[in-house]
């Protein structure tokens, strides 16, 4: 029986212990994809809420964001669907980029990660563009993407559902 382990577990234990030295000592985009390419895509909004800075709860404003599509294109290009009070489909153009902050302590060790997304949206009626929409991104997955707002009159908190 010893020599069964020796033969199957020690093999076994070296593999988990580099398997283990690989992920840990790998950033997390190189295993997963980058930031930017799992926001690629089309997503559409699951569930807001707004928070003002003064309440202690916060309002569920879903409905306001249920018609709402965002086209998130590799090049940094974003289109934005959505259909106006005359029932019209229309879409607005803009840009898109991400950011990374990583705060580290003062000996380097215990880093965290603030990810941000940014959101240019061109406004035809206006002619300008909105510089104001600055995500913190608080998880990102496959097909999911939680993020907040704060807008200094509250706070928006945003979930996400890419579709494909």
């Amino acid at each position: 029986m010893k020599n069964l382990y020796l033969k199957i577990g020690q093999p076994s234990a070296i593999l988990l212990l580099f398997a283990s030295c690989f992920f840990a000592c790998q950033d997390i985009d190189h295993i997963f994809g980058s930031f930017s390419d799992r926001i690629e895509g089309t997503w559409e909004f699951d569930r807001v809420r707004f928070r003002e800075s003064w309440a202690i709860d916060g309002d569920e404003v879903t409905s306001d964001y249920r018609n709402l599509v965002f086209n998130f294109y590799d090049d940094g290009f974003l289109t934005l669907e959505y259909v106006d009070d005359s029932g019209n489909l229309k879409i607005d153009e803009g840009e898109w980029d991400t950011d990374v902050d990583r705060n580290c302590n003062d000996d380097g060790g215990n880093c965290d990660r603030d990810r941000f997304f940014y959101l240019t949206l061109y406004e035809p009626e206006n002619g300008i563009f909105d510089r104001n929409n600055i995500w913190e991104i608080t998880y990102l997955g496959t097909r999911k993407l939680k993020a907040r707002q704060d807008t200094g009159d509250g706070v928006f908190r945003y979930k996400l559902e890419q579709r494909y």
